[in-house]
């Protein structure tokens, strides 16, 4: 619910004429993301496996709600104040503590979490789990902008506030029952990875170090496709809050907005059931993610197209088309992104060497993804009125392209060849 109101909330408590508050939100989020991304990993593998979701679901819900009472506050000043910017910074402030939480508590439950429970199964179990977990947060991104816009529409952005404070507050310590329930009930699948926890725990991380958890994750012979990956975050043509707040701006309604977001969600649940299929009928994930992400690259060309023909004409029928296709355009691209991510991840679960770096690989792979993320976004501050979104979506395009081109040259250069056991690299792991 957070990731759909927090821009549109901004945009509102800051004026409405500019995305660049929107943006800063997200570059904050992207840049600390970057900073502390691999150190995160590397904690997550040096705790119990209880205990990081714990502390991760913790820090991730009651800073959103924190965020979301100072947008409140915001929103319960009425006209022009000298309030409103501090507050702002509050928001986001708040909300990029939100967005170190929800990193570490992916790479505990999405990574870790899921390599132990499947690891008494083949590779099936693992996909069929990986889908299922991405279906579930799917099926809540369909459900949570929905009621969002609904909430904005009827009863106001206060309200809206008011509901994900508490939602969020509410719902840590149900996560923590379900996580310990599924943790008594398999504790045994978790005993080895423990004792690699435990033998590391009294590495020191210096500066070197840090440098070499980007080694260690540029020498896996995954590196291409995880690359690629991290450079679709540089793109305004999804559901994030660039996009967001410019059709806002354009004329949809808080309602409709919700509704094309929970479309986007609902195809990408298709890819949840289209990828296991597929990765059933192809030679290895790489495979499936040429397909997918190429895909992806078809899907959103259309609404690049549209937005740069309507961008000169500036008639509202033109804008208006222009702004549906692009709706019905990025809809559509979440079956290949999901898909890839798919992929991707079992790339990740499985073909990280060593075996125990898992978090840190994967905390690497969450600051890259910040970085290209933060790199649209400054772009997006640059361009910052809202009839310069042609020009971002346009460059999104390219950058989609060159990791569509990335991941197949990996895939075609390493077809048949085995992975490699690599030593790790600036690191004791």
């Amino acid at each position: 619910m957070w990731d759909f109101l927090r821009g549109l909330l901004l945009l509102t408590i800051t004026g409405g004429t500019s995305l660049r508050w929107t943006a800063a939100l997200s570059l904050s989020e992207s840049l600390a993301t970057f900073a502390v991304g691999p150190s995160i990993g590397d904690w997550v593998d040096r705790q119990q496996p209880l205990h990081a979701p714990t502390v991760a679901y913790a820090v991730q819900n009651l800073s959103i709600a924190a965020s979301a009472s100072c947008a409140y506050v915001a929103l319960s000043i009425s006209g022009e104040s000298s309030f409103h910017i501090p507050v702002a910074l509050l928001v986001i402030a708040t909300a990029t503590a939100a967005k170190l939480g929800s990193v570490a508590s992916t790479i505990a439950v999405e990574k870790r979490w899921v390599i132990a429970l499947c690891s008494a199964h083949d590779d099936e179990v693992l996909t069929t789990t990986n889908a299922t977990m991405r279906r579930i947060d799917l099926t809540c991104k369909i459900v949570a902008p929905l009621l969002a816009g609904i909430i904005m529409s009827s009863f106001g952005e206060r309200a809206a506030t008011v509901a994900c404070a508490l939602f969020n507050i509410a719902a840590w310590p149900a996560e923590v029952v379900c996580l310990r329930a599924v943790y008594r009930a398999s504790s045994h699948l978790f005993t080895s990875r423990e004792e690699v926890s435990s033998s590391s725990s009294t590495t020191t991380t210096t500066l070197s170090a840090s440098w070499g958890y980007f080694l260690l994750y540029a020498r896996q012979s995954i590196f291409p496709s995880t690359l690629a990956l991290a450079l679709l975050y540089f793109t305004v043509l999804s559901t994030g809050s660039l996009m967001t707040a410019y059709v806002y701006w354009a004329g949809l309604s808080a309602t409709a907005t919700g509704v094309a977001q929970s479309g986007s969600a609902l195809f990408g649940i298709a890819a949840t059931f289209l990828a296991p299929a597929l990765m059933k009928r192809v030679e290895s994930p790489k495979a499936s993610g040429t397909l997918f992400i190429w895909l992806q690259n078809v899907c959103i060309l259309p609404a690049v197209i549209a937005l740069l023909v309507a961008a000169p004409i500036g008639n509202a029928t033109s804008a208006n088309a222009a702004i549906y296709i692009l709706m019905v355009s990025v809809v559509f691209s979440r079956v290949g992104l999901w898909g890839f991510v798919l992929s991707v991840t079992q790339l990740l679960q499985k073909e990280v060497v060593p075996a125990e770096a898992v978090g840190t690989v994967s905390g690497v792979q969450a600051a890259l993804q910040a970085l290209f993320g933060a790199g649209i976004y400054v772009l997006g501050m640059v361009l910052d009125a809202p009839r310069d979104f042609p020009l971002l979506a346009f460059a999104s395009y390219l950058v989609v392209t060159l990791a569509a081109a990335l991941h197949t040259w990996g895939w075609l250069r390493k077809r048949g060849e085995p992975s490699v056991e690599l030593p790790p690299i600036g690191v004791e792991l």
